[in-house]
């Protein structure tokens, strides 16, 4: 199955997928479904005197052509990493910036990559950046582990104090507090935070001054 039709804006259901060109760009895409969840982007520009291209992909995210977008890599055609960018939990969306050349992108699902024996351990992932020549690696845990947990908190809510932070104390867990200085809600327990934050056992972050939408649930529910 292909599709050779070149545009701003190419869609394939049947693949699940649909890719465009953002921005006023004289660049166009098109489409080739090479095997289930596995896709070739070719890009053609007419101004080479532009630096990069920037590509925006969905992605079916229910049905019967729904990507598992968690498992999503892009390689260019020297099998290299092309990073990609997703905004928050959009798992099935992303966009990317590649040189401003006619090239052709693979994009797939981590199951594709099993075969390949430079890929087999964790330590030898590496993406690298076209644009900048930045190049990424993912190194091993700390002191050898398999696995590690992050446990993060965010907006600095009341539970936080009451539930939270008694339930990390009983069973030995750290975590990280992301504080909202400018909430009334942190205002109103400022002396419960700064006595959690002496006793050393946690780590805090700043996490903006103020989340608007936290104020109207605390409001809610009389914290405010």
């Amino acid at each position: 199955m292909s599709c050779f039709k070149k545009a701003k804006i190419v869609c394939i259901e049947s693949a699940g997928i649909q890719a465009s060109i953002a921005g006023e760009k004289s660049a166009y895409i098109s489409l080739q479904p090479l095997q289930k969840f596995k896709v070739k982007l070719n890009v053609y520009v007419e101004n080479k005197e532009e630096n990069f291209v920037t590509i925006q992909v969905k992605l079916a995210k229910t049905g019967p052509h729904a990507w598992p977008a968690e498992r999503l890599y892009v390689l260019e055609e020297k099998g290299e990493f092309i990073p990609i960018y997703r905004i928050w939990d959009r798992w099935h969306q992303f966009k990317m910036e590649v040189p401003a050349v006619d090239s052709s992108y693979f994009i797939c699902v981590a199951q594709d990559m099993q075969s390949n024996s430079r890929l087999v351990k964790e330590g030898n992932y590496t993406a690298v950046d076209s644009l900048s020549g930045m190049v990424i690696s993912i190194c091993k845990w700390y002191k050898g582990k398999e696995a590690s947990l992050s446990i993060r908190f965010d907006d600095s809510h009341p539970r936080h104090l009451s539930k939270v932070i008694p339930i990390l104390d009983r069973f030995g867990f750290k975590a990280t507090f992301m504080i909202n200085p400018g909430n009334s809600c942190f205002k109103k327990y400022r002396k419960e935070w700064e006595k959690v934050a002496r006793t050393g056992k946690y780590e805090f972050a700043n996490h903006t001054t103020k989340v608007n939408f936290l104020l109207l649930i605390l409001e809610e529910e009389h914290y405010g």
